[in-house]
């Protein structure tokens, strides 16, 4: 506004010359400044344009443009130390316990039944929740058995019943496969015929077509042979929790490793014919990554029966691609790695890559993203509440032992830092990040 001394009239007159527009944003050092320059004739605009700063008039406004503290160097809180708390992480077994193979046939003396295992055992366990109990089943697979008949009758076998014994016991301290009272399952062993074998991560399964019914019969048929495979169910009460997914080729903590398995035929005249088998956990091989190059480096191959490869269906992942945060404890009870890992682009990233799995078979291929707008979000929330610390763990981590957290600057009005969880109950490490706004920035499109 211009005040002008006027001769012809008495007092001052006044004429506006402008706007001056000044809007300071909590993520700015100074606001940001600009200004237009206009006169009026009558109600409408004759001129429009920007102000004309007058070096020789210190007080002339200047357009300016408050640089936000993203641009310069601003000292953020510190981040939180790293933490290793409880017994230092329990690392994979690099040797599997030997087992016995070379079983012989026990039984009556004059049972005609011939057995033979030819096969290669193995497992998988699973809690079964019945109301308020929760209970480990442990699934016991033969390899295949093979059964011959050298007599000119067939052998008609009306009952296979299983037995198991732990690692230490005494040579009769077996233990029989019977259901604990309250479970609600209807049988504890199966057997199926044998058709041949797949590949599943590196190992032979055998392909079964099973019979239906506890006790079901077959026969043998004179001077021939079958083939078949035995499941048993070891039902375990109490046992310590598990995260209720099915584990793979795996014995629970809580049962013996290794353990030792008995299956008896018997046939339809009482008499009976046993074999033997064993199962020890097996390393996890080379499927356990110490670091996002170690991963790298590993050729790429989509071929599940060699130990060592790189899933070409992983995405998100390579060369172009950077590792911002890598974080991973071993889990004893279940076998696995939990990882924890925050990646992005090295060329014009717009966003992070966090992945937070447990997994025995690779590197993790889910993921979450993070992007620079969500952050925003989080921040102006964070602000309201007064919050300095905002956990993510139940919408950005999958597994119950990680955590994130992401880190407030309330001042600046800014999410600066992630601090990552990993605690396996008896293992917690802890492992923080700066959020480089400046350089992930979340395109228009």
């Amino acid at each position: 506004v211009k005040h002008n001394n006027n001769n012809d009239q008495q007092g001052i007159t006044t004429e506006m010359l402008g706007l001056r527009l000044e809007v300071k944003a909590s993520q700015q050092e100074e606001p940001t400044v600009h200004s237009l320059l206009f006169t009026i004739q009558g109600d409408m605009f004759r001129k429009i344009g920007p102000v004309v700063v007058d070096e020789s008039k210190p007080d002339t406004y200047r357009d300016t443009i408050g640089a936000s503290f993203l641009q310069a160097k601003v000292n953020h809180p510190a981040l939180p130390p790293p933490t290793d708390k409880g017994p230092p992480p329990m690392t994979f077994p690099t040797k599997a316990k030997s087992i016995k193979t070379n079983f012989e046939p026990e039984g009556d003396d004059d049972c005609p039944l011939e057995i033979e295992i030819a096969g290669a055992a193995g497992t998988t366990f699973q809690e079964q929740s019945y109301g308020v109990k929760k209970n480990l089943h442990q699934f016991l697979v033969s390899g295949k058995i093979e059964l011959y008949n050298s007599t000119k009758e067939a052998i008609k076998i009306r009952k296979v019943y299983c037995e198991i014994k732990e690692e230490g016991a005494h040579e009769e301290e077996w233990i029989k496969t019977v259901l604990h009272p309250d479970e609600l399952l209807s049988q504890t062993t199966f057997v199926g015929f044998y058709k041949g074998t797949y590949m599943n991560w590196g190992k032979k399964h055998p392909d079964v077509n099973w019979i239906q019914g506890e006790g079901t019969s077959f026969e043998v048929p004179a001077r021939s042979g079958v083939d078949v495979v035995i499941k048993t169910v070891h039902v375990k009460p109490n046992a310590r929790a598990y995260n209720g997914r099915p584990m793979s080729m795996r014995l629970h903590e809580d049962i013996s490793d290794p353990i030792t398995v008995k299956a008896t035929f018997v046939q339809d005249d009482g008499k009976k014919r046993s074999i033997c088998w064993q199962f020890a956990n097996d390393i996890l091989r080379d499927r356990a990554f110490s670091s996002y190059e170690e991963y790298l480096a590993l050729p790429s191959k989509d071929d599940d029966t060699i130990p060592q490869w790189k899933a070409s269906n992983v995405a998100d992942v390579g060369d172009e691609y950077q590792c911002d945060l890598w974080l991973h404890v071993d889990n004893p009870k279940t076998m696995e790695r939990v990882y924890l890992v925050v990646t992005s682009k090295k060329e014009n990233p717009d966003m992070w890559i966090l992945r937070a799995e447990a997994t025995s078979t690779g590197f993790p291929a889910s993921r979450t993203y993070i992007r620079p707008s969500s952050l925003r979000r989080l921040a102006y929330d964070a602000v309201k509440a007064n919050t300095a610390v905002v956990d993510k763990s139940s919408d950005w981590c999958r597994p119950q032992y990680c955590k994130l957290r992401v880190l407030v600057d309330l001042e600046r009005n800014v999410a600066y830092a992630l601090e990552a969880e990993i605690n396996t109950g008896e293992t917690v490490v802890t492992k923080s990040m700066y959020l480089d706004l400046n350089r992930v920035v979340e395109s228009d499109s």
